[in-house]
């Protein structure tokens, strides 16, 4: 069976998974990688953020009568792999995490200024967040 999706819902279902790696990717760090701390509290804070938002998508796709997808899992394990790597090679991890997460956070806006070009909107304020964790990410490093 093949659905066919508008381009609003291709980039809300893109957007969703997106948020769902972000989020994963944030749980992990706060589990497996960053030590007690102020550092710390900035994760947890966009963790909890993103967690919110992942529930507002959710209902975004209810609305269009849409499943949610699934992370990507096989490419979810592998940057978390690759966080956890960088951590151990290098003293200054916290800078470099926070610099990949920021780097994340531009990707995940990028996408999200993409999907309010193909008509997915209520959106607004998730990608404002996203640009904002950007910035004080960036400032913490």
């Amino acid at each position: 069976m093949s659905i066919l999706y508008t381009a609003a819902q291709a980039a809300l279902l893109e957007c969703q998974q997106s948020a769902q790696s972000l989020y994963d990717r944030y749980q992990h760090a706060l589990d497996k990688l960053m030590p007690e701390g102020e550092g710390r509290a900035l994760l947890q804070e966009r963790s909890n953020e993103l967690g919110a938002q992942l529930e507002q998508f959710h209902s975004l796709i209810k609305a269009e009568g849409l499943l949610p997808r699934d992370g990507e899992t096989e490419l979810g394990d592998l940057i978390q792999l690759a966080d956890r790597f960088q951590r151990w090679i290098d003293d200054e991890s916290a800078r470099l995490l926070f610099q990949r997460f920021a780097e994340a956070e531009r990707a995940f806006q990028g996408e999200l200024k993409q999907a309010r070009s193909d008509g997915v909107s209520s959106i607004d304020e998730i990608e404002q967040s996203a640009a904002r964790m950007a910035e004080r990410l960036t400032g913490s490093y």
